[in-house]
């Protein structure tokens, strides 16, 4: 299971997921914004089953300064 560490006040677009895939936030937060234009914030100890596998993808914002 790869591990990606987010800097602060990253801002990044993301294309569709060639796969339906788990993130679960270990440390800091982020809000995703979803194709549709929902958006959630996640904190350590959130999961969830990313399935945007076709669209536009989405966006992801780290909220915090870890």
């Amino acid at each position: 299971l790869p591990l990606r560490h987010r800097a602060p006040g990253l801002d990044q677009r993301a294309p569709p997921r060639p796969r339906r895939q788990l993130y679960l936030c270990l440390r800091g937060a982020v809000e995703i914004t979803a194709s549709d234009g929902e958006t959630r914030r996640f904190e350590p100890g959130i999961a969830l089953l990313m399935e945007d596998t076709h669209g536009n993808g989405h966006t992801t914002r780290v909220v915090s300064e870890e």
